[in-house]
């Protein structure tokens, strides 16, 4: 074996090491934390599809990629908090494996440390154990951009699996619609660099050479768009499967997308664009400052250190920097996942720039420059320590009002109970209180449903786990005969206490402040 081929092998075997430990840290518990609000709805319509078999894409509901996964593996595995955020687990636990894809253009160093900020990044931690799609479509983008990488090189096996993985970012998250207009600017500044400096001939030759290589054969263009094409029908089409799949996927599912997230949010669903930009920066600033100043460092380095040009590592950096701007702008709700889609492109920079310091760290100790060698190694620790402490405290801990990557949907006390009571009683369960009522019960299956049903969040997934029959009524004679679990809200506990004579009485707080419900369990 030649001396590159065991440079390969080492750093190949260090990103799986990585991998495995990424794997274990987002599977570690990961039932410890109550399910947010938004995890809830996708819990509770996944086990609806399950349960029914039909399904259809609703733009309110997110991507269908997290239901078709879940169904699957709820259905191996059976209804649990674990079980329905394990393919998150996994797509993140897997993603530091990416990095091999652009081992033609990182050296050894870089691409361990690309593994290792995206095992480690505390965003990415926490919302790989947190039933969204943020982190599985982002962490597919950057696949599919390696992929390209790989075929541009000549290998045509990668056009396919590009295909494929766009189709299933897409399928990830509604926020991968903007993935095209990111790679349009990344790829346009990229070029233009060239044209700023000025050499506008090469801009141009470099970009009939890019288009060239991507370009390839037209055999493997057609085995790339046919795979994302084939990928999208199955993936979009409505369950179960007829003969209007196609239409469905093609025609349909687009026309609800703009209709929900671009015509019917104008003007009532617009929202201030700098609130927004803050916040995002914000949750940057807490849970992925290293991840930012390497990458800027790198990106400073690239374009006025008078290096040699680096045009993968300059589009990464480019899209996660455009990213900070655009996903806040076309975001419908405010929430730190918003972020994510940044970060995992950001980790390319933020990889080539750690390594820089770690050379120059070592320059500086061969030389005898103990100084600079010293403020090196002190940079490095801090910010290994912040992601560290971040890691912990935001993952890990009870939930709280003060983290940065905790939202108010969060409920702050475990809900198993809530289960178990009604598993281990067999139901059926009252839902009482008019902020419960929903008719008929049928309305809460699938989206659109009534707004009372998000009064419901995230209880109405325990209930549903437990597989037992949910009521729901308001008024004194609704209690009259009640089943023996009863939950309330807080405005209607008093009435229900006095007529439940008999049961115990439980308080859960099911966001992080002022959202309480009393469960009532009969003794």
């Amino acid at each position: 074996m030649s001396s590159g081929d065991e440079r390969r092998s080492s750093v190949g075997a260090a990103v799986a090491l990585v991998a495995l430990v990424a794997l274990a840290a987002r599977l570690v518990a990961l039932d410890a934390r109550p399910f947010h609000w938004d995890e809830a709805r996708v819990g509770y319509w996944t086990l609806r599809y399950a349960e029914t078999g039909r399904w259809s894409y609703r733009p309110v509901a997110g991507g269908p990629l997290l239901y078709h996964a879940g169904a699957v593996v709820t259905g191996l595995l059976g209804a649990s908090d674990t079980a329905a955020r394990l393919p998150v687990a996994l797509a993140g636990g897997l993603l530091p494996l990416a990095a091999l894809l652009f081992r033609s253009r990182l050296d050894g160093l870089e691409t361990a440390l690309l593994a290792l900020v995206l095992a480690a990044n505390p965003l990415l931690l926490y919302f790989s154990r947190f039933l969204r799609g943020d982190v599985v479509a982002a962490g597919l983008a950057l696949v599919v951009l390696g992929s390209l990488v790989r075929a541009a090189a000549g290998d045509a096996r990668f056009a396919p699996v590009a295909g494929l993985t766009a189709a299933a970012a897409l399928a990830a998250s509604g926020f991968a619609v903007a993935y095209p207009l990111l790679a349009l600017v990344a790829g346009g500044v990229v070029v233009d660099h060239e044209r700023v400096v000025g050499r506008p001939a090469a801009a141009t030759e470099r970009l009939d050479a890019l288009l060239g290589r991507l370009r390839g054969s037209p055999r493997t263009a057609a085995t790339g768009l046919g795979t994302f094409l084939g990928a999208v029908v199955v993936l979009f089409a409505p369950r179960p499967l007829g003969l209007d799949a196609v239409a469905g996927a093609v025609v349909d599912a687009p026309q609800a997308f703009v209709g929900v997230r671009v015509v019917d949010r104008s003007p009532e669903g617009a929202h201030e664009i700098l609130p927004y930009l803050a916040e995002t920066a914000a949750v940057v600033g807490r849970a992925a400052l290293p991840v930012a100043l390497l990458a800027g460092l790198a990106l400073a380095r690239l374009r006025y250190g008078g290096v040699d040009r680096r045009p993968v590592v300059e589009f990464a950096a480019y899209w996660g920097l455009a990213g900070l701007f655009v996903f806040p702008t076309v975001a419908e709700s405010l929430g730190p996942w918003i972020a994510v889609h940044s970060v995992v492109f950001l980790a390319v920079p933020a990889a080539v720039g750690g390594a820089s310091a770690v050379r120059f760290g070592r320059r500086a100790v061969d030389r005898g420059a103990t100084r600079e060698a010293l403020g090196v190694a002190v940079l490095l620790v801090a910010l290994v320590a912040q992601t560290g402490v971040v890691a912990a405290t935001e993952t890990y801990a009870a939930p709280d009002p003060d983290d940065a990557l905790t939202t108010y949907g969060q409920a702050a006390d475990d809900l198993e109970p809530v289960h178990e009571a009604a598993a281990e009683t067999g139901g059926p369960v009252l839902l009482y209180g008019d902020e419960f009522v929903v008719r008929p019960e049928s309305r809460a299956d699938a989206p659109p449903v009534p707004d009372r049903f998000g009064e419901r969040l995230p209880v109405a997934w325990y209930l549903a786990r437990a597989g037992v029959d949910v009521r729901s009524a308001t008024g004194a004679a609704a209690v009259a005969d009640p089943p023996p679990v009863v939950v309330a809200t807080g405005s209607t506990r008093t009435i229900a206490a006095a007529r439940l004579d008999g049961y115990e009485a439980r308080s859960y707080r099911t966001a992080l402040w002022n959202r309480r419900i009393v469960v009532f369990v009969r003794r």
